[in-house]
């Protein structure tokens, strides 16, 4: 297996790290208990955490950081 080594700006590895919590985090909520309802209202909060916390912008350019860097 290739290895790849990139390096992330520390605010951007934050932001990285905030993103990756939230998919974690929506994995857990929309757990097969729920209901539509509840995984859409959870769908909702992730998304405007995503946007508050990181910026869809800022998203895109860790994106291709990361593309370019493998």
């Amino acid at each position: 297996m290739k290895t790849t080594k990139f390096e992330l700006e520390r605010p951007n590895a934050c932001r990285l790290y905030s993103v990756l919590g939230q998919i974690l985090w929506l994995h857990a909520a929309t757990g097969s208990t729920t209901t539509d309802e509840q995984k859409l209202d959870a769908l909702r909060t992730a998304m405007s955490n995503l946007e508050q916390e990181v910026g869809v912008r800022r998203l895109s350019f860790i994106q291709d950081e990361i593309y370019y860097s493998l």
